[in-house]
């Protein structure tokens, strides 16, 4: 349900309903603009989960993709809901989908303004291809390319949306191993050795391992030793809430091309990113994690994937020669110049 307020300046609708690190992104582009243009109310409308990305000063609509916005009907109904509630002067698709381009067109029939993403998808048919082998407009200039279309400010996007990272004084060290496809995905022996390594320099290193509960919970109980902490095992209240206030603790984070390098970004925790088929010129690279801080194989091959949804051209038994080709010292060495020295 949408709950209306007494906000009474023009309504913007900024929509990005997925996934996990695209929306995570677009948070820093949103709070620079809402900064830049006070006379401006800047509504999210997104999944509820991703709610906690966004600060304070941000409303969100959360979605019920499943549920009553499910389908042409459901967006429809959430046409309807957002005219109702808000009255809204413009709509920003970040998302550029079915659902987002029905949802923008229902709104434009009752006068909406809209303007819509430029996700360059030929630009990365060519980066694909090898022709074209240049750094593309990240994800978060293309977010600030559509609020600018609209007229409005847009500046850098804020570093931190959610406030600086703040040590907890014993040096901490968090790493997220898995993604959500097996081309962006480090092997876990081999991030398990980098563990150790780091473990052996800096015994008064505390290590946090990022996992979904369930299966990936299962695998680094089973390879990890006891010292170390499996979030997913915490039972954090508040869900990905609490594991960003979590990460806001750490010194640094290793992450894969994957949704918990843009959440360390949320804080401004500097990341570590590990690149196997995918690579940063496709415009996905994390904002706290710079050129110095990405690991990736020189590979002719490279990229074959913007997502890394595809199998490796050069294997035919589901491995990736690019990740393989990264070694584990590589990994904790790049960390440990990061921890703060004793």
């Amino acid at each position: 349900m949408i709950t209306a307020a007494t906000d009474s300046r023009p309504v913007v609708l900024v929509v990005r309903l997925s996934a996990l690190g695209d929306v995570a992104m677009s948070a820093g582009v949103v709070s620079a603009a809402a900064r830049l243009n006070p006379g401006i109310r800047f509504v999210v409308v997104t999944r509820p989960a991703f709610a906690s990305f966004f600060p304070d000063n941000i409303e969100v609509v959360g979605t019920d993709l499943k549920g009553r916005h499910k389908g042409v009907r459901g967006m429809a109904r959430l046409a309807s809901e957002l005219w109702s509630h808000y009255h809204p002067a413009a709509i920003a698709d970040m998302h550029d989908v079915i659902r987002t381009k029905i949802l923008r067109s229902l709104l434009r029939l009752r006068g909406v303004r809209v303007a819509s993403i430029d996700k360059g998808r030929r630009d990365k048919k060519l980066l694909l291809s090898g022709k074209h082998r240049h750094q593309l407009p990240h994800s978060t200039e293309r977010y600030a390319g559509v609020l600018r279309t609209l007229g409005y400010e847009t500046g850098q996007p804020d570093a931190s949306p959610l406030g600086p990272h703040i040590s907890s004084g014993r040096p901490s060290v968090g790493i997220a191993p898995f993604a959500a496809h097996p081309g962006k995905a480090y092997p876990l022996e081999k991030m398990i050795e980098a563990a150790a390594l780091i473990r052996s320099a800096r015994p008064d290193a505390k290590i946090l391992w990022f996992s979904a509960p369930g299966n990936e919970a299962g695998r680094l109980s089973e390879l990890t030793p006891e010292s170390d902490i499996i979030v997913a095992n915490l039972g954090l209240n508040g869900g990905i809430g609490a594991e960003i206030e979590l990460m806001a603790s750490l010194d640094v984070m290793i992450a894969m091309d994957s949704g918990n390098m843009h959440l360390a970004a949320l804080r401004g925790v500097p990341t570590v990113s590990v690149w196997g088929a995918t690579h940063p010129y496709a415009g996905f690279a994390g904002a706290t994690s710079p050129d110095s801080l990405r690991i990736q194989a020189d590979m002719p091959c490279r990229p074959c994937s913007v997502y890394g949804n595809r199998p490796c051209r050069l294997t035919s038994n589901g491995t990736f020669p690019c990740l393989d080709a990264i070694s584990p010292a590589e990994i904790a060495a790049r960390t440990l110049s990061l921890i703060p020295s004793r």
